[in-house]
């Protein structure tokens, strides 16, 4: 499921968190609120979710998979 999939179908006012890993070391990318989505680049809209984790009531971490260049 790509990141742009996942964020269409939720609410507003989630806060959400974008991580990835990047030399064995988790890193975020960026944490913003659901309604911000729209702000966000087309490339990291595309790239695919590995794993979420539900951090709170109304707060979430998608974790990317690798990206193309890093495989």
């Amino acid at each position: 499921m790509t990141v742009n999939d996942f964020l269409s179908v939720l609410d507003a006012g989630i806060k959400i968190e974008i991580t990835e890993t990047v030399d064995n070391q988790i890193t975020t990318l960026i944490k913003f609120f659901s309604e911000g989505a729209s702000q966000l680049s087309t490339e990291l809209l595309a790239r695919t979710i590995d794993k979420i984790s539900v951090d709170g009531k109304t707060s979430l971490c998608l974790h990317l998979s690798e990206a193309p260049d890093e495989l």
